[in-house]
C-alpha cells in the first residue's frame, strides 16, 4: 500500500510541475486537508465507547463543514493522539484505513490523519477505520513523560482568515492545571 500511494505521488509530481491547481492535487493525494485544522481542539480524553463518540460527533457537526477535501459522508469526527503521543486531539478529518496494528494521530503541521509507526497495538485489528479509535483505548495511553500528579489541559482552536485569495490559520490555546491521580 505505501508503495502504491508513493507511485501515485510521483507521478502526480511528475505531471503538474509548479500549478497551484496541482498542488492542491499533490496535497489531497497524500490526505492532507487544510480545512480540517478548523474544527482542531487538543487536550480533551477521547470518547471510550461508541456511544460517547458519537455524543462528540454529535457536537462537533463535522457534516456542515465546507469542504473540499473528501465526500461529505467521509469528513468525520475523530479523537486521535497527536504525533509526539503526548496529547490528544479532537477534530473533523477525512477517515483513513489504518494498516498494520498501528495507532492513528493528527498531524496538525500536515493538516492530516495517519499512521503513527512508532506506536503499535497489540488490540488493534489489521486494518481499521481512523474514526473507530474508541474500539482501541490501547492507542491512547500516553508516553512516560507527560504522567504526574498535576494535569493540564489545553484547548486549542484554530480561527480560518482570508485575506488576498489565501487562507490562514491563527491558533488560540487556553490552559487550565488542576491535581490528579494518576
Amino acid at each position: 500500500m505505501k508503495m502504491d500511494s508513493m507511485f501515485l505521488l510521483r507521478v502526480i509530481l511528475l505531471t503538474c510541475p509548479g500549478t497551484i491547481s496541482c498542488l492542491q492535487i499533490r496535497r489531497a493525494a497524500i490526505g492532507v486537508c487544510d480545512h480540517s485544522l478548523e474544527s482542531v481542539q487538543e487536550g480533551f480524553v477521547c470518547p471510550v465507547n461508541k456511544s460517547e463518540w458519537e455524543k462528540r460527533a454529535q457536537v462537533f457537526h463535522c457534516e456542515t463543514y465546507s469542504q473540499n477535501c473528501t465526500d461529505k459522508s467521509l469528513f468525520v469526527y475523530h479523537c486521535l493522539i497527536n504525533p509526539w503521543s503526548n496529547g490528544t486531539i479532537e477534530v473533523c478529518a477525512p477517515r483513513i484505513k489504518i494498516f498494520g496494528k498501528k495507532c492513528a494521530e493528527f498531524n496538525i503541521g500536515g493538516a492530516r490523519v495517519q499512521t503513527n509507526y512508532k506506536r503499535t497495538c497489540q488490540l488493534c485489528q489489521k486494518r481499521y477505520y481512523s474514526s473507530e479509535g474508541y474500539k482501541y483505548q490501547e492507542c491512547y495511553k500516553m508516553d512516560d513523560v507527560q504522567k504526574s500528579t498535576m494535569k493540564k489541559t489545553s484547548h486549542t482552536s484554530w480561527f480560518k482568515i482570508s485575506s488576498a485569495g489565501e487562507d490562514q490559520y491563527i491558533r488560540n490555546t487556553t490552559n487550565q492545571t488542576y491535581d490528579t491521580v494518576i
